[in-house]
């Protein structure tokens, strides 16, 4: 019933294992074992899976399991050392397919969302590349010469000037 209830919110491409579970008595009901309560991997790739079991319209018993869960994901990695503020080319990025515990809803999927955009954190090599940490690329760099124009009623003023900080459109 426990591995029911915990395929009911996997994506059917996953495989799960229960390694050790709640053993107390619970009331006869539905068991349910939401995504969001599957803890981090731990030591040995177990997750702790916490759940319940609705006995009635409003009571409910907590129950939980130690679980492995594998899944086939793809997700964009960096192909090497990846600097912050520097623009993101489709070169600088890789496609991985990995099995293992379930990815984030955060991490990137296609490189097409993380090219052209800069990352706010430092990656290494091979690192998932998570859409939290990315950000509009600078439209110009601190020391960089830049255009600028004034214009007052009809005085208009135009002269190149250095850029002292990092600058986003906008």
């Amino acid at each position: 019933e426990f591995l029911d209830a915990m395929r009911r919110s996997l994506p059917d491409s996953a495989a799960v294992k229960i390694s050790d579970r709640s053993k107390a008595p619970v009331p006869s009901g539905r068991i349910d074992f939401p995504i969001a309560s599957l803890g981090p991997p731990g030591r040995g790739g177990t997750q702790l899976w916490r759940g319940f079991v609705q006995y009635a319209a409003t009571r409910r018993t907590p129950v939980w399991a130690l679980v492995s869960v594998a899944e086939q994901s793809t997700s964009v990695v960096a192909a090497h050392d990846l600097p912050v503020d520097t623009p993101l080319a489709a070169s600088d990025l890789r496609l991985e397919t990995r099995t293992g515990p379930p990815v984030s809803s955060g991490a990137a999927t296609r490189v097409a969302d993380v090219a052209g955009r800069a990352l706010r954190l430092p990656l290494k090599s091979g690192a998932e590349v998570r859409l939290s940490v990315l950000e509009d690329a600078p439209a110009f760099r601190r020391g960089q010469t830049v255009s600028v124009e004034v214009r007052s009623g009809r005085a208009v003023l135009r002269l190149d000037a250095i850029a002292q900080s990092n600058v986003r459109n906008g």
